[in-house]
């Protein structure tokens, strides 16, 4: 394989978006136990690689849609063969599927039901509207919760668990506004395809709603104590405050509908490692 192929491989995987799954699962070790044992460190590389590979068989799928919105992508302007991307999708979930193995029961349970839910989304679930930003927005966040069972304390995942899967569901229903005219094209019914671009930029306000006030509740009720709640306050609130601003004003303008909803997107991604830093100081 060429220089150039391994870069449109890395690419195609977005390493820099799974070191979130990676730091999710160590930082609910973490939070569990004050450390980061053996069995967390390989269950939080799991969650990197099965990430990676998650992200490739996406694209795989998403040709179709891709070709309209996001011809640059390396499978849509044939910078990368299909069979190649198929093939790094193995690769990468039989290196996760070693780290599994060397963690334990555990992580290979979460293993197992991330692939298959992974797989199912992007041939299938996809296409059923809200169903698939609730897959997608669990297999992100349970890295919390699979953090807290090799770490020894479920219960302490619980409140990141809560707040990321309100974060996720919030970008994932924009996203798919962001991503409707290809979505549209490839006769991909996801929930803004089924709802149209007005309703679902609503439902996406709802879930921001939902994530205000679940990172709210622990500092609320002192599980959680100024350490978390200044960058949350300093930060993420700010931020989801542009958030809304955006989609408001595309709810009023639908002309702006695509164009905002790319820019909250990209918002929300900014957030996720903001709040990773906000629960580490929760830990210390």
């Amino acid at each position: 394989m060429s220089l150039r192929a391994c870069w449109y491989v890395l690419v195609l995987l977005r390493l820099h978006n799974c070191v979130i799954a990676w730091g999710s699962v160590a930082l609910g070790s973490f939070l569990a136990g004050g450390r980061i044992g053996f069995e967390s460190w390989m269950a939080s590389l799991m969650a990197f690689f099965v990430c990676a590979g998650g992200y490739a068989l996406n694209d795989i799928f998403d040709v179709d849609s891709d070709r309209v919105i996001k011809p640059w992508r390396p499978l849509v302007s044939s910078r990368l063969r299909r069979e190649t991307a198929i093939t790094v999708v193995i690769a990468v979930w039989a290196i996760g599927c070693g780290f599994a193995l060397l963690a334990g029961r555990p992580t290979v349970g979460f293993f197992s039901g991330w692939v298959v839910l992974l797989y199912l989304y992007s041939w299938k679930i996809k296409s059923h509207g809200v169903a698939g930003p609730v897959v997608v927005s669990l297999v992100a966040s349970s890295g919390f919760l699979l953090g807290g069972l090799t770490g020894g304390s479920l219960s302490a995942a619980v409140f990141p668990f809560v707040v990321a899967m309100s974060l996720h569901m919030a970008r994932e229903t924009v996203k798919s506004v962001a991503d409707i005219r290809g979505d549209s094209k490839a006769g991909v019914a996801t929930v803004a395809v089924q709802l149209g671009a007005r309703r679902s930029l609503g439902l996406a306000l709802g879930w921001i709603a939902v994530v205000i006030v679940t990172s709210l509740l622990p500092f609320a009720l002192r599980v959680y104590g100024y350490l978390y709640f200044l960058p949350v306050v300093i930060v993420v609130y700010p931020l989801l405050a542009v958030c809304i601003y955006l989609i408001t004003t595309a709810r009023i303008d639908p002309n702006r509908a695509e164009r905002n909803s790319c820019s909250v997107t990209t918002i929300l991604k900014a957030v996720m490692p903001v709040g990773l830093v906000a629960f580490l100081l929760a830990g210390i």
